[in-house]
């Protein structure tokens, strides 16, 4: 009996020792990225969540399930010459441009991007790699100048860009007394918000960065990013003043402006006087009590009610015309938007409250709001002139509510942020 058990166990044991792992049994190749694209030419592309503005150099591929992040490879005449790794994993489409090609000076050649999908090892391994098409790149001969006028502004770091810029680089030096030389403590890049061209709000000193480096000075050096088919990015600026934390400098931390209760909203700052405008007068509020996310972007419902607000709560007398069953009357946008649609600022029944609002939504609706008056037309490339909002982003750059978001560019199509619909209620109404 012992035998014939011991036997059985011994068997039992071989049988589970040949079995595969979990791991090697449920670890299946992930699929290969589909779409991927190197875009040549700077445009408006329409993404699954919403409009944006690419520049050349961009890569973009369709998300694969159970990815857990993306290696990105950069090959040059059939010679790989750079490989990052991609988290961006939450959308459908991805742009990681500003971390990848546009942020290094490149050669001239021929250039295929790769994207491979990377799993956790348990549940999924690597996908192969898919390439775009080859751009041929010819290095331009103009670059642009270098940042000025280096400063701080709070904890947020000040420069005025030059133009053609269409982001910036930033790197931050730490030293923990005056009389150290500053290290190297990181680099961020951001693409630039059109309207933000003195103070880089993307990129201030956060409590977090300050404990994980300790008390001491804080100094940065910029570079801007091109369109690096127009141009080649600037060389690095000399270092900035220092920004003395409280506990090095015995002195007190910079205190909250007076009448403005958010951190992320400072003087300089292209939305300052509009977003303290705006509160101020009942159009919006924050989105914390310490916050207003200004680069957050907005909803078509919340325009329009911004827009109700600001023009003075009128109460709608007809009753809604929309076809969206999300336009109910318990529904705080309501009555926005059946005002909008008596007054002629809305003209679309179809409209999807719920929906991002562009750039051309705004100035069209304000433009209505006005009159529809006649303009000549703006000088944007991407504006065509028979587009439906035409007219209206000319005279919105005629009214200065607008300047574009480039020398030659509106970006009819991105969706407009917090920050940017508080300057153009500010600019419309106080022009008024």
């Amino acid at each position: 009996m012992r035998k014939r058990l011991f036997a059985a166990l011994t068997a039992l044991c071989l049988t589970l020792a040949l079995l595969p792992t979990a791991a090697s049994a449920s670890a299946a190749k992930l699929a290969a990225p589909a779409s991927c694209q190197c875009y040549t030419v700077a445009q408006q592309v329409t993404f699954t969540n919403g409009w944006y503005q690419v520049y050349p150099g961009t890569l973009t591929w369709k998300a694969v399930t159970g990815a857990t992040h993306y290696r990105l490879t950069l090959y040059r005449d059939g010679k790989q010459i750079d490989t990052v790794t991609s988290y961006d994993t939450g959308y459908v489409e991805h742009d990681p441009s500003s971390d990848f090609f546009g942020n290094e000076d490149r050669e001239s050649g021929t250039y295929v991007f790769g994207v491979a999908a990377l799993g956790d090892g348990t549940t999924a391994s690597d996908s192969a790699e898919t390439k775009s098409a080859a751009w041929v790149y010819t290095k331009p001969s103009a670059k642009l100048a270098v940042p000025t006028g280096l400063g701080w502004n709070g904890r947020n770091p000040v420069f005025t860009k030059p133009a053609g810029a269409i982001g910036y680089m930033v790197r931050w030096y730490y030293a923990a007394s005056a009389g150290k030389t500053p290290v190297s403590a990181g680099a961020r890049a951001v693409q630039t918000d059109g309207d933000d061209t003195k103070i880089s709000d993307h990129l201030a000193l956060t409590d977090k960065e300050i404990q994980r480096r300790g008390q001491g000075y804080y100094y940065f050096k910029v570079r801007v990013l091109a369109d690096v088919t127009k141009a080649c990015n600037s060389d690095w600026s000399a270092l900035s003043p220092a920004y003395s934390t409280a506990a090095s400098s015995g002195g007190a931390a910079p205190a909250q402006e007076a009448g403005n209760p958010f951190t992320d909203v400072v003087k300089g700052q292209y939305f300052h006087d509009s977003v303290l405008w705006a509160v101020s007068k009942g159009v919006t509020t924050g989105t914390t009590a310490t916050t207003f996310s200004p680069n957050a972007t907005c909803s078509q419902a919340q325009i329009l009610t911004f827009l109700w607000r600001a023009a003075g709560k009128t109460e709608p007398t007809a009753q809604s015309a929309y076809t969206d069953p999300a336009v109910v009357s318990s529904q705080y946008y309501y009555k926005a938007l059946v005002w909008a649609q008596e007054k002629g600022v809305v003209t679309d029944a179809a409209l999807a409250p719920n929906g991002g609002c562009t750039r051309a939504d705004v100035v069209l609706y304000l433009w209505r709001l006005a009159g529809s008056p006649a303009a000549s037309s703006a000088a944007f490339t991407d504006v065509a002139s028979d587009a439906p909002y035409a007219q209206a982003v000319a005279w919105a750059v005629s009214k200065g509510i607008t300047t574009g978001t480039g020398t030659a560019t509106f970006s009819p199509a991105k969706t407009c942020t917090r920050g940017q619909i508080a300057t153009f209620l500010y600019r419309y109404f106080n022009e008024k």
